[in-house]
């Protein structure tokens, strides 16, 4: 069910919105920069005018199996506070028809920084995912709810691939992947908490971020209850070129699972890319340390995001060129999955990190 409420004063009614609903591969890749994640189709929006409210039927859940959400969303980076009203994204689960009745928050943004997050903090033109653990709710009824609202004629929001889903485990859980420049090559690195009949890794690169194709084949561990490493590294590659790349983690019945995309710029001459290593990741006391390589002087920034994207952490410092080793202290956040964004001179990295 949808709703409309009028919050602007230049203009409502979706004027200038000729978008409202389900979009193609096409319009959601031209409008957004990537096309939809799961199959052909992702709901988008363009220039609400005011408040829209997207409300789901609502879902009950088995108290027979875990169970969880995740859901997908792209922002085309035009949010913003105007003259017209402040832009707002906000996503929330209700949870209903139980003793544990509550609201739980996974997204509150808007444009001027009031909400738990400001909507330039969150990556545009690429998809952000949404999980929330949903065990402490079984027996109850979710209903997922999205309020929407932002009025200039080049904003976009899509979401696709919501799920809810029980408590089944993944068949391999990534905790690190990464891309850098090796010479003339670029090298892959990523690891893997554990691993079920994970039969390997197909690894797909792209020049635009949006069209992938496979460049090689990693075999997987099978079965792992361990950290286990993986490298490959990519010799088809060239100076000054832009290569994205992402791993098709295949299971023995043919299923498949996709992870999250690397980036990495190739600089003339085979200049090496800057380092990151993560340890101890997990983390059993909340403490980890990154051990950088930097090529230059510069200054640098650390940020730390939850599963909801809102902001944790953030450290500004500024390094010389050489090695150096830098403290991460989530001791104070809950368990869970985080985002790590390093920002220096010489570009940006993001890594997972397990508390």
């Amino acid at each position: 069910m949808a709703s409309f409420r009028p919050t602007r004063t230049d203009g409502t009614g979706l004027a200038d919105g000729d978008l409202f609903g389900y979009a193609g591969n096409l319009t959601v890749a031209d409008e957004l920069g990537m096309p939809p994640t799961e199959g052909n189709q992702a709901y988008i929006m363009e220039d609400t005018d005011g408040e829209v409210t997207l409300r789901f039927a609502p879902i009950r859940l088995n108290p027979a199996a875990g169970a969880n959400f995740s859901m997908d969303y792209i922002l085309d980076g035009n949010f913003a506070s105007d003259a017209g009203g402040n832009d707002r994204l906000q996503i929330t689960l209700e949870i209903t028809g139980c003793a544990g009745a509550t609201t739980l928050v996974l997204l509150n943004a808007d444009g001027d920084g009031g909400a738990e997050t400001d909507l330039d903090d969150i990556l545009d033109q690429r998809w952000n995912t949404i999980n929330q653990n949903l065990n402490a709710y079984l027996q109850c009824d979710v209903t997922l709810v999205i309020v929407v609202d932002f009025n200039n004629a080049t904003e976009e929001v899509a979401f696709d691939n919501i799920n809810f889903s029980s408590g089944t485990v993944l068949p391999v859980e990534f905790t690190t992947f990464s891309a850098r420049q090796d010479k003339n090559d670029v090298r892959l690195h990523w690891e893997t908490a554990e691993e079920t009949d994970n039969r390997g890794f197909g690894v797909e690169r792209s020049e635009d971020g949006r069209q992938f194709r496979e460049i090689g084949w990693v075999s997987g561990a099978g079965e792992a209850a361990r950290t286990t490493e993986y490298t490959y590294t990519d010799t088809e590659v060239v100076a000054g070129q832009d290569y994205y790349y992402r791993l098709r983690q295949e299971d023995f019945d043919g299923s498949f699972t996709y992870s999250d995309l690397v980036f990495v710029k190739m600089q003339e001459g085979g200049l090496p890319a800057r380092e990151a290593r993560f340890y101890p990741n997990p983390t059993v006391t909340g403490q980890s340390w990154i051990d950088l390589s930097a090529d230059q002087d510069g200054e640098w920034e650390l940020t730390v995001f939850d599963a909801a994207g809102r902001r944790v952490l953030e450290n500004r410092f500024a390094l010389a060129a050489g090695l150096h080793t830098v403290s991460i202290d989530l001791a104070q956040q809950k368990k869970g999955a985080y985002l790590v964004r390093i920002v220096g001179p010489e570009g940006t990295l993001v890594r997972r990190l397990l508390r």
